[in-house]
């Protein structure tokens, strides 16, 4: 049991990172649009 748990804990801080770097590329996308947008 001990180590099906930790296997769920390593995907789930997996899946945890992917999402945050989804997430902060997603906005650094939408600001690098917004900054073009602006001055074009």
């Amino acid at each position: 049991m001990e180590k099906d748990e930790t296997e769920i804990k390593d995907e789930a801080e997996i899946w945890a990172a992917k999402a945050f770097y989804i997430i902060c590329a997603g906005c650094f996308a939408f600001m690098l649009a917004a900054y073009i947008f602006a001055f074009n």
